[in-house]
Parts: structure tokens; sequence; C-alpha cells
């Protein structure tokens, strides 16, 4: 499962882990400190063949950085950026991004999606 993948290498990235260590899969807890990320597959696509499933996937991977001021949701959407496109075991092309804010909650999210290429394990 690719989203395993995507949280080890961001375990392991520092251009992540000195702006946060917070991943959580699909939503961020209301307790949670920030900056964080939140993570969640948007659709999926099993690569098949004639003979069969080649082993392969091409999910739709949404990642959402969230932070307290712009500049810092900024920073870390950099950051993912470029860890998605260094992952030494999965291929990610960034489709899209955008800025939001999350007025009431005093929040800012930048929500980028990803089409992510990788070999089942």
């Amino acid at each position: 499962m690719i989203e395993k993948k995507i949280v080890s290498h961001f375990s392991t990235c520092t251009a992540i882990t000195t702006k946060t260590t917070r991943v959580y899969p699909e939503f961020v807890p209301e307790a949670a400190a920030f900056p964080a990320l939140s993570y969640s597959r948007v659709s999926g696509f099993r690569v098949n063949y004639l003979d069969g499933y080649s082993g392969e996937e091409n999910p739709r991977i949404q990642i959402d950085c969230w932070a307290t001021a712009y500049a810092a949701a900024k920073e870390l959407s950099t950051a993912v950026h470029s860890a998605m496109e260094a992952a030494p075991n999965f291929k990610a092309l960034l489709i899209s991004d955008m800025d939001l804010s999350e007025r009431d909650l005093g929040l800012y999210r930048i929500s980028m999606d990803f089409s992510c290429w990788s070999k089942s394990t």
C-alpha cells in the first residue's frame, strides 16, 4: 500500500521532520498541534494486462499541509513536494495544488494532489 511507503519516506526526510512529525491518515485530530500533514487516497487504479494484474498501482493521493501561519503551510508544502519527487521506492507527480484557509479553525491548508506509481508489496 503506497500510503505506508509515503509515511515511511516522510519519517526519514529531514526537510519534513524539521517542520513536523505529525502525519495523519484522512484528517488531523482536533487536539493535534500544528504544523501537521494529512493524507488520503482520492482514487486508485490497478494496472492490468491481458494476462492479469501487473502488481503496479497508480492511485491519486491528496496531501494536506496544515499550519497556523500561511508561510509555514507554504514551506511545508514545498518540503512535501520535494520529498514526493525524490522518493526512492515510488514515483509521484504533482497534479494540482491549492491554497485554502479554515477561518473557523484559524488554520491555513495547502492541498496537493499527486499521481503516484508504485509496485504492490
